[in-house]
């Protein structure tokens, strides 16, 4: 049988080999023949359930952890800032101890080499890589290249349980000031890139120098105040 160019021609065609010729039939039939009308062609193709098993997975290692010094864990998140109704993905680093933001990024994507190279800029500036590397199951998070470029370096990659945000509460809490004391002003979506980035890179060093944390203590201040007793 030649190929038809049509769904009407199709149905012509069978039209004349059998009257009890039922919908479902004919659509059987249609696909099997290779012929497929645009009205069952799928947008969107999930990928295989046993894809998300290749994705890395590991547990919280820091729920019960008594963390007592600089640089023992490191955590993680992104947040999502709209500029001129365009999606950028904010990005920062916290130690969990003094809760200073060590490095941050503002960019169009978030791919696991932007995390590694935010990790890297960190070492450079602070000299120190974590024992612990905590993050949510983010696709820039949970996959090969950070796992490796981390045991690498000898540290333990946690993960918070899916859907529970409040195991990375430290940067939730930085993004929550962040959002209100500067986002909501400011409204950063009738401002372009650069001077976004900017109120950015000024706010995490307001943040860093004078916002009281729990321990009624300013993150440089923690971080000075632990460099003196390590020494």
């Amino acid at each position: 049988m030649s190929k038809l160019k049509n769904n009407a021609q199709f149905r012509a065609k069978f039209k004349h080999i059998s009257l009890n010729f039922t919908e479902y039939k004919f659509r059987k039939c249609y696909e099997n023949s290779e012929y497929k009308s645009k009205a069952y062609i799928k947008r969107y193709q999930h990928p295989p359930k046993e894809a998300k098993y290749n994705r890395v997975w590991t547990n919280n290692k820091i729920k019960d952890l008594d963390v007592y010094q600089f640089g023992q864990v490191w955590t993680t998140d992104i947040r999502y800032i709209k500029c001129l109704n365009k999606w950028k993905y904010l990005h920062v680093i916290r130690d969990h101890f003094t809760n200073l933001i060590l490095s941050w990024s503002l960019s169009d994507k978030r791919t696991a080499e932007d995390t590694t190279n935010l990790i890297k800029k960190a070492i450079t500036k602070f000299k120190i890589f974590p024992k612990i590397f905590h993050t949510d199951h983010g696709i820039e998070y949970a996959n090969n290249y950070v796992k490796n470029f981390l045991e690498k370096h000898n540290c333990q990659q946690s993960m918070s349980a899916k859907g529970c945000s409040l195991e990375n509460r430290g940067s939730e809490y930085f993004f929550a000031n962040l959002q209100r004391e500067n986002i909501d002003l400011i409204k950063y979506n009738n401002l372009d890139f650069e001077i976004v980035n900017n109120e950015i890179s000024k706010y995490i060093k307001y943040y860093n120098l004078e916002i009281l944390q729990k321990n009624i203590i300013k993150p440089h201040i923690m971080f000075f105040t632990q460099c003196r007793v390590n020494v």
